[in-house]
């Protein structure tokens, strides 16, 4: 015989351990990825341990190498079936198998040790190795869908190739049944057959269950750009491409063409700074250094100008990515533009006078925190001045509201213009207004500004096609002489304002001469 059965046995071992290492760095690569892969492993392993119970028969216990030894075998196969159920997502109780397996168990240990039967071992075993890889044969070529078939026909060939041979042994040990019960010395040319395609199956399966996997991992990687593809593109947001080593832009989507105006055709192999995208060089080189040092920007917002030169506000979301090797960076853009406008449109309302446009209450606080900072680092006097309008009420009353504020925004622009920029005058209500002079040199200072203000205010005035002409009375404080807190130079200032409206009006008086 040109090949006697233990050399067949330890090529199927040799083949056995490569699918085991195939099979395991497999395992290793894609186990947290693909579920199924591990059933896989342990069968080869089940496989190799049974060729190795078969090699030792004689060293080591019949039923080892016997029972074990075949038990093993059938193990694996159900193994096999699992890992692709398992893979594919496919879910199916596996109590006929276990039953299964516990009867080829069962009465194979009775056909090795308690009657000992060849015959009957090997109707057993090529039954029930039938019966699971036909399992598997219907699941592969089935069971799939058609769409996915294509990835599986061959796995399924290779199974069906299991189910014809043990079929045709089965067929063979039924109708001519070999009385010796020695495996080793009864295998005959079937027998031999039989194991020298047992060995190009184990080689075809394993070759097929890579290729299986192999075409997942392709399937989801087109799936996976089909649907950033899909996202890329279809986004509101302007989104694009550049490379990492030059800022150079390979994609943009429809988002980006209408946001900044550019046509894609525009843009392609041009940087930002060459498209002249940035307002402020500043932020653009804290968009670099955020994302070197992070590989990702979150949230940053910043002033870009569409193609024509419009500015907008946008916010700026950025991550380094691997595209064909190659370091990358996607980048994506929101204009903002109107909600930025809307939020200072609200800071606006919560620190200025829906009016006249002037700070509000909360607003001079702050800028009197900050000046009476100034003042006392510096040592210099600051100035405080309450304002009513005289004889408000009654222009309210002859003419109305609408004209009264009217006379409110004319006054507030006219003592807007009577100071400097660095002082500030809000509006606390009704008519009544604040001043607050920054480092005056002394009374005269204030009283010049006060001479000012009145003056001003005697120049009549066309409102509503009313020829107006109204005053003024204020009462000035100065700090740090008749106050060091803003509440005290506030009262002490309405003391010498209330001095004035009941002794004349249209005039000033400091609260230091009360």
């Amino acid at each position: 015989m040109p090949i006697d059965l233990r050399t067949l046995m330890l090529m199927n071992l040799i083949t056995n351990l490569v699918a085991l290492v195939i099979m395991g760095i497999l395992w290793t690569q894609y186990r947290n990825r693909y579920q199924g892969l591990g059933y896989w492993l342990v069968n080869m392993g089940f496989q190799a341990l049974s060729i190795i119970l078969f090699v030792l028969r004689g060293r080591v216990p019949d039923f080892a190498s016997i029972v074990l030894a075949n038990l093993s075998v059938q193990v694996g196969a159900w193994l096999i079936l699992v890992g692709l159920q398992r893979f594919f997502g496919l879910s199916r109780s596996q109590w006929f198998n276990i039953a299964l397996l516990c009867a080829f168990a069962l009465f194979f240990t009775h056909a090795a040790i308690v009657v000992p039967n060849l015959n009957t071992r090997n109707l057993l075993l090529t039954a029930c190795m039938a019966i699971l890889m036909a399992e598997v044969a219907w699941l592969m070529l089935v069971r799939i869908s058609v769409m996915g078939r294509s990835a599986t026909r061959l796995t399924g060939l290779v199974a069906l190739s299991y189910v014809v041979i043990n079929c045709a042994r089965f067929a063979i040990h039924l109708f001519s049944p070999d009385p010796n019960n020695d495996f080793f010395r009864s295998a005959g040319l079937v027998d031999i057959a039989s194991l020298l395609a047992y060995l190009t199956l184990a080689i075809l399966l394993v070759l097929a269950l890579v290729l299986l996997v192999n075409q997942r991992l392709l399937d989801d990687v087109r799936a996976q750009e089909d649907k950033f593809s899909k996202a890329f593109h279809a986004s509101p947001y302007a989104v694009l491409l550049s490379r990492m080593a030059d800022g150079r832009i390979f994609e943009v989507n429809q988002g980006f063409e209408e946001i900044t105006g550019f046509r894609r055709d525009e843009v392609l192999q041009r940087t930002m700074s060459e498209l002249n995208l940035w307002v402020s060089p500043k932020a653009r080189r804290a968009f670099i250094a955020t994302l070197a040092h992070d590989d990702q920007v979150r949230n940053m917002e910043a002033e870009f100008r569409k193609k024509d030169g419009t500015p907008l506000v946008c916010v700026v979301y950025a991550e380094t990515i691997q595209i064909g090797g190659e370091a990358c960076v996607i980048s994506c853009i929101g204009d903002v533009t109107e909600q930025f406008r809307m939020r200072e449109q609200l800071k606006e309302l919560a620190s200025h006078d829906a009016l006249t446009g002037l700070p509000n209450r909360r607003l001079f606080y702050d800028r009197f925190e900050v000046a009476l900072a100034n003042a006392m680092r510096n040592e210099k006097k600051l100035a405080v001045i309450s304002l009513d309008l005289d004889n408000f009420k009654e222009i309210n009353d002859a003419y109305g509201h609408e004209v009264g504020d009217m006379v409110l925004a004319e006054a507030s622009r006219r003592l807007t213009a009577s100071l400097r920029k660095v002082d500030t005058v809000a509006r606390f209500g009704g008519d009544e207004f604040v001043l607050l002079l920054w480092e005056v040199q002394g009374p005269d200072d204030a009283a010049e500004v006060a001479s000012k203000v009145l003056e001003c205010f005697r120049v009549p005035s066309v409102v509503s096609d009313h020829a107006l002409s109204f005053h003024a009375s204020l009462g000035i404080a100065l700090y740090p002489d008749d106050g060091t807190d803003l509440t005290t130079l506030l009262r002490k200032s309405d003391e010498a304002l209330y001095f004035v409206k009941a002794h004349g009006r249209d005039g000033y008086r400091f609260a230091s001469r009360g």
